[in-house]
């Protein structure tokens, strides 16, 4: 992107240019990457928790009499995700950003274009 909006000449003035502004979005981007993994890399999963007698035997028709004896819980679990899929997950959610906003632009000036084309 940087290379067709340069209007520079001389072609190591240009890569020298590309160079700067790549290195300087590159920093900025992974500084607000590693800022925001630092702070939100945590997942917590919800997880129905269903504690039952184990000495108990029953056959297969006795199993809702079973389950009576049992306890439940919802409890939840927190794991530690790892940079690349932290970097999956933020790309997902900001390309969802993207998708609702240039795709209700796109649906809406469709049949603008089809009737002007035509």
């Amino acid at each position: 992107m940087f290379w067709s909006e340069s209007s520079i000449e001389k072609v190591l003035m240009k890569i020298w240019h590309i160079v700067k502004w790549e290195t300087l979005v590159l920093v900025i981007v992974l500084s607000a990457l590693g800022i925001s993994y630092a702070f939100l890399s945590k997942a917590r999963i919800p997880i129905h928790n269903i504690l039952c007698d184990g000495t108990e035997k029953f056959a297969s028709n006795e199993v809702s009499d079973a389950y009576t004896n049992c306890t439940a819980a919802d409890e939840r679990m927190t794991i530690k995700v790892s940079f690349p899929v932290y970097v999956v997950a933020i790309i997902s959610f900001v390309g969802w950003i993207f998708f609702i906003v240039f795709a209700g632009v796109g649906f809406a000036t469709h049949p603008i274009d089809c009737i002007c084309e035509f």
